[in-house]
């Protein structure tokens, strides 16, 4: 018969076949195993449970429990085994040794860690410091914070900033917004919109910028494209590289398109020859190799190893040709000199105008040093100035004046005006004066003064003839030369 106490109090034991509790518990007559729990089937019964989940020594810190696991707030799953989060609301330890720090609906994966942060996913033994929807989806990848990062890279970084992506092995994203590394070992530091697919490739920061060969490196700038293998942008803006080895050093536009071009700075500038350089200035082009434009305006060296200093549309088309500066010069042929100035050409070998306007050096090894309107056109031929000068024969010479010809062979022109030496006329000069003629039948003649033609060879034509401190005696003179001995008549020594 059973009996019913009140306010019962027990010294010692109590045994039974069942022990009842204020009529609401019916509590176990045994002691149950080690590790064992009671828990109630709801209708009163009380009985001694053993905890489901895999075994092993379980340490609950509120909630329910699963193996090796720790999980702080019942929002909270830790569901791989050795798995902890330390606290936050709604985080997810989903696979063995994953650790979350603390925030909100984060996801770790196995061996990865979440420290802190919101609708962060970590996995693989990747790391992610913080910040909001950051995903770090590659082996021992690190997402420090920020925002909407992925790094899906075998132990890829990124420190930090927003939408940034690294896709690829080994490579850094340090900061910036939106930034893509899809390169092996690569490095973008910041900045906006900056992507790179090459190995070794480096972007330090600036917008829009592109690397996508192995260790092509871009300082900065924007919208600048580097295509070329161990090839640098500095910085500036929409310059392009495409020849490896190659180097803009800033500026706007600027292209360079074969091996070990260089552009130092400028705008519009473009480089096509191999190991050719333009130092800067504007619309410049260079299109053969070891060619050099210092600097300027919509200068175009053509000629392998030719060279403008500077200037505006000057022209070198010929090989190991130089301007060094003015405008609208040009060089036609090999070893070619324009000097300076504005529309000289120097247009055969070795030919060379110092300056002026308009000269055309047009012989071999001719030589033009200024003015304006001369032409050099015989081999070996030289003006040294004025205006209007030509030189039309083999080793001839104008030395300056105005609308001067000369076309004797070795003959010289050395000023004046309107003089001229006829073809065909040979080692005969006119030393100034205004309209004088050597005629072509003459040799050996010369002319000083003025409107006299050399009609006689080896003769010398003069207007007005007046000899000083004629000798008194023959004494001491040589066959050929003159003297007086009585102050009126002259005398040949004979």
């Amino acid at each position: 018969m059973a009996r019913r106490y009140s306010n019962l109090r027990v010294f010692g034991s109590v045994s039974g076949s069942s022990i009842a509790v204020s009529n609401e518990f019916i509590l176990p007559t045994s002691d149950g195993s080690t590790n064992q729990v009671m828990q109630t089937d709801g209708s009163g019964n009380v009985s001694w449970a053993t905890v489901s989940g895999g075994g092993g020594n379980a340490v609950i810190t509120s909630g329910t429990n699963t193996t090796d696991t720790v999980r702080i707030n019942l929002s909270n799953v830790a569901s791989g085994n050795c798995s902890t989060v330390s606290g936050g609301f709604g985080n997810r330890a989903i696979a063995n040794h994953a650790t979350i720090g603390g925030g909100c609906d984060n996801t770790a994966g196995g061996l990865a860690t979440v420290a802190g942060g919101g609708n962060n996913d970590a996995c693989a033994g990747s790391t992610i410091g913080g910040g909001l929807g950051n995903n770090a989806t590659g082996t021992y990848s690190f997402i420090g914070g920020g925002c909407g990062n992925t790094a899906s890279g075998t132990c890829s970084v990124i420190a930090g900033g927003s939408s940034n992506t690294v896709a690829n092995d080994h490579s850094t994203i340090g900061g910036g917004f939106n930034n893509t590394n899809c390169g092996i070992c690569s490095v973008i530091a910041g900045g906006d919109g900056n992507y790179t697919v090459g190995r070794y490739t480096i972007i330090g920061g600036g917008c829009g910028n592109s690397a996508t060969t192995r260790n092509a490196t871009i300082g900065g700038g924007f919208g600048n494209a580097n295509y070329g293998t161990e090839s640098f942008i500095g910085g500036g803006s929409g310059n392009a590289v495409s020849g490896n080895c190659s180097t803009i050093g800033g500026g706007k536009d600027n292209t360079a398109y074969c091996l070990s071009t260089t552009i130092g700075g400028g705008e519009s500038n473009t480089v096509s020859g191999i190991t050719s350089t333009i130092g800067g200035g504007s619309g410049n082009t260079v299109s053969s190799s070891a060619t050099t434009i210092a600097g300027g305006c919509g200068n175009t060296a053509v000629g392998g190893g030719s060279t403008i200093a500077g200037g505006i549309t000057n022209t070198a088309n010929g090989d190991c040709s130089t301007i060094g500066g003015g405008s609208g010069n040009i060089t036609c042929e090999i070893f070619t000199t324009v000097g300076g100035g504005s529309g000289v050409r120097a247009t055969n070998l070795y030919a060379t105008a110092g300056g002026g306007c308009d000269n055309r050096s047009t012989g071999r090894f001719s030589t033009i040093g200024g003015g304006s309107g001369n032409v050099g056109g015989s081999n070996w031929s030289t003006i040294g100035g004025g205006d209007g000068n030509t030189v039309d024969a083999i080793y001839s010479t104008i030395g300056g004046g105005v609308n001067n010809t000369n076309c004797g062979t070795c003959s010289v022109i050395a000023g004046g005006c309107n003089n001229v030496i006829v073809n065909g006329a040979l080692s005969s000069g006119i030393l100034g004066g205004i309209g004088n003629c050597i005629s072509g039948t003459t040799n050996q003649s010369f002319i000083i003064g003025s409107n006299i033609t050399a009609d006689m060879t080896g003769t010398t034509f003069v207007n007005c003839l007046s000899i000083k401190n004629i000798p008194t005696s023959a004494t001491g003179l040589c066959a050929g030369m003159i003297y007086t001995d009585d102050g009126e008549t002259l005398k040949i020594v004979s």
